[in-house]
């Protein structure tokens, strides 16, 4: 097998109509071609063994198992590589499991495989690590996990995963038995309306979604005997509520006359104001202020799956002279220059806001002179940086002005 090309994209595409970003890999996959995974001597019981977390996808068989089902029975190696990018992914705390296999018409044993991401880099190291994973796994070799899955995590989620972990362990219960009560009343049809239906088997399945907004709340699948609760603040405590498991599984069973054998979770960004309000304390204000001016905002807010407007309220930046200079500070050493080449800049106080002085290279020789030319390129200059000002500030950088010289020594 081989990777043919692995490509980002972040928009409007033929794949998804819900889904921007996704990865796109081609891959050829040789001799593999003839042989699905039941030809493969050991592979079912080999990825089982070192990926066990695959039990809880889904795949085409609509329950819990129906990839590893797919497996044993036979299926091909794109297909496979599609699950375990998407799962590595989720071991390292992203949130995905969206993802399509298909070949590519006319060339038999290419296919395209594409998944969602989170973060965009992160998402080629995961297709890249994924292809090698399943190829250890068919030559018998030990994949090492653990180191792939801690070079797919994301710095911030490491930082903040640290800052949880300094919580008392009765803290921790607080917090989860808040979450627990506040389910509670919900669950017993006091705040939500429900929809039964059957799944494909015929086993009934309850969706619950709050009476208020909307909001999709949790399933719960007879046939499964699973309960899926949404994550809104389960992602606050990514790495630690797992250690709770079997307190909050005994929890629902007693409460609600359950038999739920396992947790699922359903991804939702309407995270409750309250837990956000106990989990931001000021190291972890620190350690998100940290992150935005060595990563950008952008960057930071896309880790934090929130808006960059959201995340500059999480850290208490409001629009002051102070904020604005630092903001821009922060832009102009990440996102302006991934985008402009520049040799330095300048930010000088003025008495509401800041002048901002920015010194790109001189011409070339054989351009010296071509004033029209100059002119374009300072003010095409100035357009790409107040732009960013404007978009990755939410709107809080203003009263400013931009002056760009093209006299700058790089």
């Amino acid at each position: 097998m081989k990777i043919k090309s692995i490509k980002v994209i972040d928009g409007k595409n033929k794949w998804s109509e819900s889904k921007d970003k996704l990865i796109h890999m081609v891959l050829d996959l040789g001799e593999f071609e003839e042989k699905p995974s039941n030809k493969i001597e050991g592979f079912y019981e080999r990825i089982k063994e070192h990926l066990p977390s695959l039990q809880s996808h889904r795949c085409s068989e609509g329950k819990a198992g129906g990839f590893f089902k797919r497996i044993k029975e036979g299926t091909w190696m794109g297909h496979i590589i599609e699950h375990v990018a998407l799962e590595l992914q989720t071991l390292a705390g992203m949130d995905t499991g969206w993802g399509r296999t298909r070949g590519v018409k006319g060339q038999k044993g290419v296919y395209n495989v594409v998944f969602n991401y989170v973060d965009k880099d992160k998402g080629r190291l995961a297709a890249r690590e994924a292809f090698n994973v399943v190829n250890d796994i068919i030559d018998n070799k030990n994949p090492q996990i653990d180191n792939i899955v801690k070079k797919l995590k994301p710095k911030l989620q490491e930082s903040i995963r640290k800052v949880l972990k300094e919580y008392d362990s009765d803290k921790m219960i607080e917090l989860i038995e808040n979450y627990l009560n506040f389910m509670y009343p919900i669950f017993n049809n006091k705040d939500v309306y429900t929809e039964e239906y059957s799944d494909s088997r015929g086993y009934p399945v309850i969706s619950f979604f709050d009476n208020e907004n909307g909001i999709y709340l949790g399933k719960y699948y007879y046939g499964d005997k699973s309960l899926e609760l949404n994550r809104a603040i389960f992602n606050e405590l990514e790495g630690l509520f797992n250690d709770d498991m079997e307190y909050v599984i005994d929890w629902f069973n007693n409460e609600f006359d359950l038999n739920a054998e396992y947790v699922t979770y359903k991804i939702n960004t309407n995270i409750q104001e309250n837990v956000r309000k106990e989990l931001l304390q000021e190291s972890l204000r620190q350690t998100l202020m940290d992150e935005i001016e060595r990563s950008g905002i952008k960057d930071t807010a896309n880790l934090m799956t929130v808006h960059v407007g959201e995340l500059l309220h999480m850290v208490g930046i409001k629009g002051t002279q102070e904020d604005m200079i630092f903001l821009a500070k922060v832009i102009m050493e990440n996102e302006v220059k991934e985008l402009l080449d520049y040799c330095s800049y300048d930010i000088v106080p003025t008495l509401h806001s800041f002048k901002l002085y920015v010194f790109i290279p001189k011409p070339l020789p054989e351009e010296e002179g071509v004033w029209s030319r100059d002119q374009r390129v300072r003010e095409e200059a100035k357009e790409l940086i107040s732009q960013l000002l404007w978009q990755l500030s939410g709107g809080l950088i203003k009263g400013h002005s931009i002056e760009v010289s093209n006299t700058g020594n790089c």
